[in-house]
C-alpha cells in the first residue's frame, strides 16, 4: 500500500508555501468553502495523473502574480518500507518536469505503476448523469488506470481521428479515404477491445459496491457498454458503415460513427437510470462507480488506491456514510473534504484550514 506522509506546496493555486502531514489511515480537511479545500486535495492527486485530476490545465494552477508552482510530496510504500520523494515543477513558460527520487518521468503513464488515487469530487454527478461525453471521459480514465496501454491506444485513435475530420473537410481521392478509413477502424478496434474488457469485469465491482451503499436488495443496478459494434468483424462492419455514408459525413465534416461517439448505460431496478434515479440514488451510484474503481484496481495491480471524497459524503445520509467508511477504514489512506467538522470521525487526523 502506497500512502502520502505529507506534501509541500510553493505558488499552488492560493498557497504560496505551506506543509502538510498525513495519517496513513484517514484524514479529514475541514475547511468554510473557498478556502482551499479542493486546491489541496488536487495536489495530493495530481502525481496520480501527471495533471490535473480536475482537467485544469496547468497555467491555471499557478498562483495569482506567480510564474511557476512546485509541488513536492513524499510516499511511503507500507510492502517495502520505502519513502519516494515525487516533485513537479511547472511555470508560465509551458516548462514541466516530473521527478520520482530526482529521476526524470518521462511518460505519465509511468505514475500509473506508483500512485493511484480514486477522485470523488461535487461535479460527478453531473459528469455521469448529463451527456456522452462526460461520462467517455469518465471511462477512459478509469481504464487508463487498470490497464496503462490504453492511454497509447486512445492517444494514438484521437490522433487519426482528427486527421480523418480534416480529410472530411477538403477534396480526397476514393483511395485516401479508404486508406483513412482503414486506419481508424484499425485504432478504433483497439479501444472498443479494451473498453469491452473492462466492463466485463467492472460491472460486479460496480453492483458489489452499491450494494455495500445503500444494503437494500431490491435496488439491483447494471452497467454496461453501448458501443456501436460489438467485437466480432469490428473492422469490416465499420468499414462497411463508413463507406455507405461517405456523402453524409461529408456533408458535416465529421465521422459520424466509431467509440468517440459510444456510451454505457445504468440502470437501477430495470429502468434507466438517466431518467428515473432519484438525487440520492444518483449520489450513491456515483460512489459505487468510483468505489468499484477503487476494488478492480486493487484486485487487478494489486496496488491499494488512495481515496478522496471532495464535498461528497456529506450529501449521504448518515446511515449510507457510515456504510461506506466502514468498508474503507484500515485498508486504504481516506482523505474527506468537509465544511464543518464530521464529529463521529474521532479516529481521523483532522487538518482545519480555517485557523
Amino acid at each position: 500500500m502506497m500512502i502520502i506522509k505529507q506534501i509541500n506546496l510553493k505558488n499552488y493555486r492560493n498557497y504560496e508555501e505551506i506543509s502538510f502531514e498525513f495519517s496513513p489511515s484517514a484524514n479529514l480537511i475541514i475547511g468554510k468553502n473557498g478556502i482551499g479545500k479542493t486546491n489541496l486535495l488536487e495536489a495530493v492527486s495530481y502525481f496520480t495523473y501527471g495533471r490535473s485530476i480536475l482537467n485544469h490545465n496547468d497555467c491555471q494552477l499557478i498562483n495569482h502574480n506567480k510564474n511557476s508552482f512546485f509541488i513536492k510530496s513524499d510516499f511511503f510504500d507500507e510492502s517495502s518500507s520505502i519513502t519516494s520523494v515525487f516533485s513537479i515543477y511547472y511555470d508560465t513558460n509551458k516548462k514541466k518536469a516530473i521527478h520520482l527520487n530526482d529521476k526524470l518521468i518521462k511518460k505519465m503513464s509511468d505514475l500509473y505503476h506508483y500512485i493511484q488515487v480514486v477522485y470523488s469530487g461535487p461535479d460527478d454527478i453531473y459528469n455521469i448523469f448529463s451527456v456522452p461525453t462526460k461520462r467517455r471521459f469518465f471511462i477512459d480514465m478509469a481504464i487508463s488506470k487498470i490497464y496503462p496501454i490504453y492511454i497509447d491506444y486512445l492517444r494514438r485513435f484521437k490522433e487519426v481521428l482528427t486527421q480523418r475530420n480534416t480529410l472530411l473537410k477538403n477534396d480526397f481521392t476514393k483511395q485516401e479515404k479508404a486508406a483513412w478509413d482503414k486506419a481508424f477502424c484499425d485504432e478504433a478496434k483497439n479501444v472498443v477491445e479494451y473498453r469491452m474488457k473492462f466492463f466485463q469485469a467492472y460491472e460486479d465491482f460496480f453492483k458489489e459496491s452499491y450494494s455495500k451503499i445503500i444494503k437494500i436488495e431490491e435496488e439491483n443496478v447494471t452497467i454496461s457498454y453501448k458501443p456501436h459494434f460489438n467485437e466480432d468483424d469490428f473492422v469490416d462492419k465499420l468499414m462497411t458503415v463508413l463507406s455507405e455514408n461517405t456523402n453524409k459525413e461529408k456533408k458535416y465534416q465529421s465521422t459520424l460513427y466509431g467509440p468517440h461517439l459510444d456510451d454505457f448505460c445504468i440502470t437501477i431496478k430495470s429502468k434507466n437510470a438517466l431518467q428515473f434515479a432519484s438525487q440520492g440514488q444518483k449520489r450513491s451510484i456515483v460512489l459505487a462507480l468510483k468505489l468499484a474503481l477503487a476494488s478492480m484496481i486493487t484486485e487487478i495491480t494489486n496496488i491499494l488506491p488512495i481515496l478522496i471524497f471532495d464535498d461528497t459524503l456529506a450529501e449521504l445520509d448518515k446511515h449510507r456514510c457510515n456504510n461506506i467508511l466502514e468498508n474503507l477504514i484500515g485498508k486504504h489512506q481516506i482523505f474527506i473534504a468537509s465544511p464543518n467538522d464530521i464529529k463521529n470521525l474521532i479516529n481521523f487526523n483532522k487538518i482545519d484550514l480555517n485557523h
